[in-house]
């Protein structure tokens, strides 16, 4: 923003155009770029709604792919056995969502193995490690909401389930 001739800070945080005649194309990846892709996307959506003929928002490839959070997280996948998810066909080294599990199980000394730690988070955890390849957007977007909630969140604190967000059948993952 610094550098740009079209963009700047208006207020506290809010993007504005500089000029009447700029234009402003976003070129995607807001996300898994760092801490802050959740209040970079804000911005940018703001700005878009301030200026919706002038902002064009183009979704990258890390924008896209957390599309597949929504179904892999939905419920009726979370109701499927983790021994029925195969494993990511690019990558033959990734382990399976059930190999996870139950490395998991062992980790953390947890009787009943992969079953006992299947959880959205597990799964969530999962996905962006071994099959989306952003292995710190969880504890990165952990930050984010921290710094976010900092004032609803006892002493900055943001729960696992926090960071996946809720869900319903007919609803988004909220966070991620």
């Amino acid at each position: 923003v610094q550098r740009s001739r079209v963009l700047r800070y208006a207020d506290e945080g809010v993007l504005d155009l500089t000029h009447p005649n700029a234009y402003f194309i976003y070129g995607g990846d807001v996300m898994d770029r760092g801490d802050g892709g959740l209040r970079l996307a804000r911005r940018l959506v703001a700005l878009k709604k301030r200026h919706p003929t002038r902002v064009r928002l183009l979704a990258g490839n890390r924008d896209l792919n957390k599309v597949r959070l929504t179904s892999e997280l939905s419920p009726s996948e979370m109701r499927r056995n983790p021994r029925d998810v195969p494993g990511p066909h690019w990558d033959p080294s990734a382990p399976t969502l059930h190999t996870y599990l139950s490395e998991l199980a062992m980790e953390r000394g947890v009787a009943g193995g992969a079953a006992a730690v299947d959880s959205r988070v597990a799964r969530a955890q999962y996905v962006l490690q071994h099959t989306l390849g952003c292995p710190g957007t969880f504890e990165g977007r952990r930050r984010e909401l921290g710094l976010l909630l900092a004032a609803a969140v006892a002493e900055g604190e943001v729960s696992d389930s926090s960071v996946v967000g809720k869900v319903s059948d007919a609803a988004v993952v909220e966070s991620l």
